[in-house]
Protein backbone atom coordinates (compact mmCIF):
# COMPACT_ATOMS: atom_id res chain seq x y z
CA UNK A 1 0.00 0.00 0.00
CA UNK A 2 1.54 4.03 -1.11
CA UNK A 3 2.00 5.46 2.10
CA UNK A 4 0.45 8.72 2.88
CA UNK A 5 1.63 11.95 1.75
CA UNK A 6 0.47 14.63 4.21
CA UNK A 7 0.92 18.96 4.14
CA UNK A 8 1.41 20.56 7.41
CA UNK A 9 0.37 24.37 7.03
CA UNK A 10 1.61 26.46 9.98
CA UNK A 11 4.82 28.53 10.79
CA UNK A 12 4.83 27.79 14.69
CA UNK A 13 6.90 25.44 16.56
CA UNK A 14 4.21 23.49 17.36
CA UNK A 15 3.71 22.79 13.45
CA UNK A 16 7.79 21.87 13.10
CA UNK A 17 7.01 19.03 16.13
CA UNK A 18 3.41 17.96 14.43
CA UNK A 19 5.90 17.53 11.01
CA UNK A 20 8.61 15.47 13.05
CA UNK A 21 6.17 13.38 14.91
CA UNK A 22 4.97 12.62 11.45
CA UNK A 23 8.06 11.65 9.47
CA UNK A 24 8.78 9.13 12.63
CA UNK A 25 5.78 7.26 11.81
CA UNK A 26 5.99 4.58 9.52
CA UNK A 27 2.34 4.90 8.25
CA UNK A 28 3.25 8.53 6.30
CA UNK A 29 5.79 8.30 3.45
CA UNK A 30 6.07 12.12 2.89
CA UNK A 31 5.35 15.34 5.02
CA UNK A 32 5.80 18.78 3.35
CA UNK A 33 5.55 21.70 5.18
CA UNK A 34 4.43 24.99 4.29
CA UNK A 35 4.19 28.78 6.03
CA UNK A 36 1.22 29.57 4.74
CA UNK A 37 -1.97 28.11 2.54
CA UNK A 38 -0.79 30.20 -0.60
CA UNK A 39 2.11 28.09 -0.70
CA UNK A 40 0.10 24.71 -0.06
CA UNK A 41 -2.25 25.86 -2.49
CA UNK A 42 0.30 26.26 -5.09
CA UNK A 43 1.77 22.58 -4.78
CA UNK A 44 -1.93 21.06 -4.35
CA UNK A 45 -2.18 20.77 -8.30
CA UNK A 46 1.44 18.97 -9.32
CA UNK A 47 1.90 16.73 -5.70
CA UNK A 48 -1.58 16.32 -4.23
CA UNK A 49 -1.75 15.02 -0.44
CA UNK A 50 -3.86 12.76 0.75
CA UNK A 51 -4.21 15.06 3.87
CA UNK A 52 -3.57 18.19 4.63
CA UNK A 53 -3.33 19.43 8.47
CA UNK A 54 -3.39 22.99 9.48
CA UNK A 55 -1.91 23.94 12.93
CA UNK A 56 -1.92 27.09 14.38
CA UNK A 57 -3.06 28.60 11.54
CA UNK A 58 -6.85 30.63 11.45
CA UNK A 59 -8.79 28.59 10.14
CA UNK A 60 -11.24 30.93 8.49
CA UNK A 61 -9.97 30.73 5.15
CA UNK A 62 -11.79 27.48 4.89
CA UNK A 63 -14.92 29.18 4.35
CA UNK A 64 -14.24 33.20 4.54
CA UNK A 65 -13.75 35.37 1.55
CA UNK A 66 -11.68 33.14 -0.63
CA UNK A 67 -12.48 29.67 0.56
CA UNK A 68 -10.06 26.87 0.76
CA UNK A 69 -12.70 23.78 0.56
CA UNK A 70 -13.36 24.62 -2.95
CA UNK A 71 -9.72 24.40 -4.13
CA UNK A 72 -9.53 20.58 -2.71
CA UNK A 73 -12.44 19.37 -2.04
CA UNK A 74 -12.03 15.48 -1.50
CA UNK A 75 -8.89 16.24 0.45
CA UNK A 76 -9.84 15.81 4.50
CA UNK A 77 -8.57 18.76 6.48
CA UNK A 78 -7.42 18.23 9.66
CA UNK A 79 -7.25 21.58 12.16
CA UNK A 80 -5.46 21.81 15.45
CA UNK A 81 -3.31 23.81 17.77
CA UNK A 82 -1.41 24.03 20.56
CA UNK A 83 -3.88 25.33 23.17
CA UNK A 84 -6.37 22.92 22.24
CA UNK A 85 -6.67 19.15 23.15
CA UNK A 86 -8.64 18.34 20.12
CA UNK A 87 -8.11 17.54 16.15
CA UNK A 88 -10.99 18.79 13.90
CA UNK A 89 -11.55 16.70 10.85
CA UNK A 90 -13.63 18.35 7.69
CA UNK A 91 -14.10 15.79 5.05
CA UNK A 92 -16.32 15.39 2.15
CA UNK A 93 -18.73 12.78 1.34
CA UNK A 94 -20.23 12.41 -2.16
CA UNK A 95 -23.81 10.67 -2.04
CA UNK A 96 -26.43 11.24 -4.71
CA UNK A 97 -28.98 13.78 -4.51
CA UNK A 98 -32.19 11.48 -3.82
CA UNK A 99 -34.02 12.36 -0.66
CA UNK A 100 -33.24 8.90 0.52
CA UNK A 101 -30.03 9.83 0.44
CA UNK A 102 -30.07 13.08 1.74
CA UNK A 103 -32.45 11.74 5.19
CA UNK A 104 -29.59 8.59 5.38
CA UNK A 105 -26.57 11.12 5.47
CA UNK A 106 -28.73 13.61 8.21
CA UNK A 107 -29.09 10.41 10.43
CA UNK A 108 -25.19 9.64 9.86
CA UNK A 109 -24.05 12.47 10.97
CA UNK A 110 -26.72 13.14 13.80
CA UNK A 111 -25.14 9.62 15.25
CA UNK A 112 -21.55 10.95 14.70
CA UNK A 113 -22.15 14.33 15.90
CA UNK A 114 -23.98 12.46 19.17
CA UNK A 115 -21.03 10.68 20.24
CA UNK A 116 -19.71 14.05 21.48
Amino acid sequence: MEGIRVYVVGSSLFADSVAHMLRASETVEQVDCFSSIAEALHSIDSHPPHVLIFVDVDTTMLVGDTPLLPFCPDIPVICTDHESNILKLITTTHVSARLPDLVNAVTALRQVTAHR
